[in-house]
C-alpha cells in the first residue's frame, strides 16, 4: 500500500512538473512573439527617425538655399536701385538741357 502512495505522489508531481514545463513553454513563446514585435517597432521607429532626420536636413538646405535667394534678390533690388537713381539723374540733366535749349531758341 505505501508503494501504491508513493507511486501516487510521484505521479502527482510528475504531472505537476509537467504542467509547469508546458506553462513555461508558453510563457518563452509568448515572451519570443513579444519581443519580435518590439524588435520590429524598434525598426519602424528607427526608420522614422532617419527619414525625419533627412526631412529636417532637406528643409535644412532649402531654407539656406531661399536665404541665399533672397540675399541674391536683394542684391539686385539694390542694383536695380541704383540705376534708377542713375537714370534719375539723366532726366534730370535731360531736363536741364532741354531748358537751355528753349532758352537759347528763344533767344534767338
Amino acid at each position: 500500500r505505501a508503494e501504491e502512495e508513493r507511486g501516487k505522489v510521484v505521479a502527482y508531481f510528475e504531472a505537476a512538473a509537467q504542467r509547469q514545463e508546458e506553462d513555461r513553454a508558453r510563457a518563452e513563446a509568448y515572451f519570443q512573439g513579444e519581443a519580435a514585435r518590439l524588435e520590429d517597432e524598434k525598426r519602424g521607429l528607427s526608420a522614422r527617425c532617419v527619414a525625419a532626420e533627412e526631412r529636417g536636413e532637406a528643409q535644412a538646405a532649402e531654407t539656406e538655399r531661399l536665404r541665399a535667394q533672397c540675399a541674391k534678390s536683394g542684391r539686385e533690388v539694390d542694383d536695380l536701385l541704383a540705376s534708377v537713381s542713375d537714370l534719375t539723374g539723366v532726366v534730370e540733366n535731360m531736363k536741364g538741357l532741354c531748358e537751355k535749349y528753349k532758352v537759347m531758341e528763344e533767344k534767338s
